[in-house]
C-alpha cells in the first residue's frame, strides 16, 4: 500500500512539472511569437519609411525637371527674341542664362532656407530637399544632391541620394543627330532595299515594303521586287550593345506593311484597276489618311518594325516621343536681316557704275544696283544699268543666232545690295565669281531695328518693288563660283529664288533663300546634267527640286538644305552624254544633309545610285533603293534595262546607303561666318547616380 500510494504521489508530482514546464515553454513562445510580430511591424514600417523617402527624392526631382522643361522654352524664347534684335550671344552666354534659372529653381527647394517637398497621409509622410551642391558654371546637366526623410508611424528612415539633372546643349539643331528622321507626328516610309546606318527616329507611321518605285518613263514597270529596307550599324551615340537606335512613337504611329499583290497586279482596292499602280496611286493618294480599313496595308504595332528590316545587325528599339521641328523660316528671317545690316547703306543714293571687259570690280562700301548690271559688248566698257525698262543684274556675252561666247570673266568681290534687280547669267562658255554679301530683294529692307520690338514688322517697313520677274539668280550656262553670303527673294511672277539649269557652278558659304530653289540639268542626248559643287548651308523658305544634278563635296566639304517645303532628288546622275548615265554603276559619294520642316523628302535608288554621308530628315521621308547592278538589256524599240532578282539583290549593296555621318555639323557652323550663332537645349531624362541611407 505504501508503494502504490508512493506511486500516486510521483505521478502526480510529474504531472505538476509537466504541467508547469509546458507553461513555460508556452509562455516563452508566446513571448518570442509577440517579440517577433513586434520586430516585423517595426520592420515593416522602417520599409515603409524608407519607401516614402524614396517617393520624396522621386517627387522633388520630377517637380524640379518639369520647371527645368519650363526653364528650356524660356531660354529658347529669349534667345529667339535676341536673335531678332541681331544680338547673337556666345555659348558661355547662353548656357549662363540657362544655368541662372537652374539656380533658381534648385535655391527654392534648399534644405536650410527653402521651401521642402512634402507629403502626409495620416501618419505616412516624406519631407525631400535640396543639399546645397557646387557644380560646374559651363555645364547644363549637373549631379545634384537631395535629402528625403520618410516617416511611417514612429519609424523614420533618411535617404541622401545624387540624380543628374538639367538640359543636353547643342550648337546644332537636333535634326542633326539622326540618320533619317521625321518630326511633327511625320511618317516614314521605306520601299525596298534601301540601306541606312545610324540612328532613326520616327514621330508618326512607319510603311514599308520589299517592292522599289522607279521614278523614270522609261521603264515598262514602275514597281520592282526587292529586299525590305536595311537599319543598323555602329553609331556615334552608341546604345549599351553599340548597335544603331530605332525610335518609335507607339502612342502616335502604327506599322503599315504593303502587300506586294497590291503592287504586282496593278490594282487598288476594291479590285479597281489602274493603268498602272504609280507612286501617287499607293502613297501620295492614301499617305495622309492611313487607315485600318484601306487594303492597300497590313496594320500592326509599330514595334514589330525590326522584324521586317533585312539585316542580321538589327537596331535596338526605343520609344520617343514627338519631335519640335526646326524652325526654317524663322532662319531665313534671322539671315536677311543679318545680311541687310551689313549690305545695306542709310541713304538713298543709286549709282551707275562701269565695269572693265573681263576683269573685276571690287566694292569698297556697300554698293546698291537699282537698276542692275548689263554686260555691253563694244569691245570698251560693261555699264551697269537697265536694258528697256527691265532691272537686270545681267552677266551675258550675246552675239548673233544666240551663240554665245566667252566676254563676262568678272570677279565681283564686297557688299550688294541689289534693289529690285536680279543676276541672270546665260553666257555658255561664261565664268564670273561672286564673293562677298549679296542682299538681292524686291522690297527695301529694314536696316534701322527698333531696340524695343521684339520681331521687326515687315508689313508697315517694307515697300514694295516689282523688279525681280523670276528669281533673284537665275543660270542658264556657264561654269560660276558664289563664296559668301547670300540672302535671295523670289521672283514676283513665279515664286523662284534660286534657278540653276545648266552649267558646273560651285557654291560655298551660307544662303538665305526666300522662295523655292530649282537646280534641273537637260533631259536629252547628249546629256547636260548640272553640277554642283558644294562647301555651303541653303535655308529655304520653300520647296526644293534638284533632278539630272551631280552634287560634288570633295573632302571636308558638305552640302546641307533645310527647307520649309518639299525637296526631291531625282536622277542623282554621274558626268555623262546619254541617258544610259542616270542607270550609273559607280555609286556617288555624297557629304550631304536634306531636312523637310513642312512637306517631304523624297530620295529614290533605283535608277540612281548613291551613298549619303550625313543623313535626311523631315516632315515625312520617303525612301526607295533596290540592290545590285542594273545591266543593259538588249534594246529592240525604246530603252530598257534588266533589274537584279531578289536573290541577287540580297548579296549586293543598295543604291540609296545614307550613313550617318557627324562631321556635317561643321558645315551647319558657316552660319558663325556672319556672326550668328546657334544654341539649343533639350530635355535630359534624370538619372539616379547612387543612394545612401543615413539611418
Amino acid at each position: 500500500m505504501r508503494i502504490l500510494r508512493s506511486q500516486k504521489g510521483n505521478a502526480f508530482v510529474i504531472t505538476i512539472m509537466v504541467l508547469l514546464i509546458a507553461t513555460v515553454i508556452g509562455t516563452t513562445l508566446i513571448t518570442f511569437s509577440m517579440n517577433g510580430i513586434t520586430r516585423n511591424e517595426h520592420r515593416e514600417k522602417t520599409n515603409q519609411a524608407a519607401k516614402l523617402a524614396e517617393d520624396g527624392i522621386d517627387h522633388i526631382t520630377l517637380k524640379i525637371n518639369k520647371e527645368l522643361e519650363q526653364a528650356i522654352e524660356e531660354v529658347l524664347e529669349d534667345t529667339k527674341k535676341k536673335y531678332y534684335k541681331l544680338n547673337f550671344i556666345s555659348k558661355s552666354q547662353f548656357i549662363n542664362a540657362f544655368n541662372d534659372k537652374f539656380d533658381d529653381i534648385l535655391q527654392k527647394y534648399e534644405c536650410d532656407s527653402g521651401t521642402h517637398v512634402m507629403n502626409e497621409n495620416g501618419e505616412k509622410k516624406y519631407d525631400a530637399c535640396y543639399i546645397k551642391t557646387p557644380a560646374n558654371p559651363l555645364d547644363t546637366i549637373r549631379t545634384v544632391k537631395f535629402k528625403s526623410v520618410g516617416t511611417a508611424n514612429d519609424a523614420t528612415k533618411t535617404v541622401v541620394a545624387e540624380v543628374k539633372l538639367g538640359a543636353v546643349y547643342s550648337d546644332v539643331p537636333k535634326i542633326l543627330n539622326y540618320a533619317v528622321s521625321t518630326s511633327g507626328d511625320g511618317n516614314l516610309m521605306l520601299n525596298g532595299g534601301v540601306s541606312i546606318n545610324g540612328d532613326v527616329k520616327a514621330d508618326g507611321n512607319i510603311i514599308v515594303s520589299n517592292s522599289a518605285y522607279i521614278p523614270s518613263p522609261l521603264i515598262e514597270r514602275r514597281w520592282k521586287d526587292s529586299t525590305y529596307p536595311a537599319i543598323g550599324g555602329e553609331t556615334v551615340f552608341p546604345s549599351e550593345s553599340k548597335n544603331a537606335k530605332l525610335f518609335v512613337n507607339p502612342s502616335n504611329g502604327r506599322l503599315f506593311v504593303i502587300k506586294p499583290e497590291a503592287l504586282d497586279n496593278w490594282k487598288g482596292c476594291d479590285n479597281k484597276f489602274f493603268d498602272r499602280v504609280n507612286y501617287n496611286d499607293v502613297f501620295k493618294h492614301n499617305f495622309h489618311e492611313m487607315k485600318e480599313s484601306n487594303c492597300l496595308y497590313d496594320i500592326q504595332s509599330v514595334k514589330n518594325v525590326t522584324s521586317y528590316l533585312f539585316n542580321e545587325d538589327l537596331p535596338d528599339l526605343m520609344e520617343t516621343g514627338t519631335a519640335e521641328p526646326f524652325d526654317v523660316e524663322n532662319m531665313v528671317n534671322i539671315g536677311k536681316m543679318a545680311l541687310a545690316q551689313k549690305v545695306i547703306k542709310n541713304d538713298n543714293e543709286y549709282s551707275v557704275y562701269k565695269l572693265p571687259v573681263n576683269s573685276s570690280y571690287y566694292a569698297k562700301k556697300p554698293t546698291w544696283f537699282k537698276y542692275g548690271i548689263q554686260t555691253i559688248i563694244d569691245g570698251k566698257t560693261h555699264e551697269i544699268k537697265g536694258e528697256n525698262g527691265n532691272e537686270y543684274f545681267r552677266l551675258t556675252a550675246l552675239l548673233g543666232n544666240n551663240n554665245f561666247i566667252d566676254r563676262t570673266k568678272y570677279t565681283l568681290d564686297g557688299n550688294f545690295h541689289l534693289y529690285g534687280s536680279n543676276i541672270i547669267i546665260t553666257g555658255l562658255y561664261s565664268s564670273n565669281t561672286f564673293k562677298g554679301n549679296y542682299y538681292i530683294s524686291n522690297k527695301k529692307p529694314v536696316i534701322n531695328i527698333d531696340p524695343d520690338d521684339e520681331k521687326p514688322d515687315e508689313s508697315k517697313s517694307y515697300e514694295e518693288k516689282k523688279g525681280i520677274p523670276r528669281a533673284s539668280i537665275r543660270i542658264e550656262d556657264g561654269k560660276h563660283t558664289f563664296d559668301g553670303n547670300f540672302y535671295l527673294d523670289k521672283g514676283v511672277i513665279t515664286n523662284k529664288a534660286l534657278n540653276i539649269n545648266r552649267g558646273e557652278h560651285t557654291f560655298k558659304g551660307v544662303y538665305f533663300v526666300d522662295g523655292d530653289l530649282e537646280i534641273n540639268g537637260v533631259l536629252g542626248s547628249p546629256l547636260k546634267p548640272a553640277i554642283i559643287n558644294a562647301d555651303a548651308i541653303f535655308f529655304v523658305n520653300g520647296n526644293v527640286d534638284l533632278k539630272h544634278v551631280l552634287i560634288n563635296t570633295p573632302g571636308d566639304s558638305g552640302l546641307i538644305i533645310f527647307a520649309t517645303g518639299d525637296i526631291t532628288y531625282n536622277y542623282a546622275t554621274s558626268q555623262g552624254n546619254n541617258l544610259e548615265d542616270y542607270f550609273n554603276e559607280k555609286q556617288q559619294e555624297i557629304n550631304m544633309f536634306l531636312y523637310s520642316q513642312k512637306g517631304k523628302v523624297e530620295l529614290h535608288g533605283t535608277v540612281s545610285n548613291y551613298k549619303i554621308n550625313g543623313g535626311v530628315a523631315g516632315k515625312n521621308v520617303f525612301l526607295t533603293g533596290i540592290r545590285g547592278s542594273i545591266e543593259r538589256a538588249s534594246i529592240k524599240s525604246g530603252f530598257t534595262r534588266n533589274f537584279p532578282s531578289v536573290r541577287e539583290q540580297e548579296k549586293s549593296e543598295s543604291r540609296l546607303m545614307i550613313d550617318y555621318d557627324e562631321d556635317i555639323v561643321t558645315t551647319f557652323h558657316k552660319l558663325q561666318n556672319i556672326g550668328i550663332t546657334y544654341h539649343d537645349l533639350d530635355s535630359f531624362k534624370p538619372i539616379m547616380v547612387s543612394r545612401k541611407y543615413e539611418n
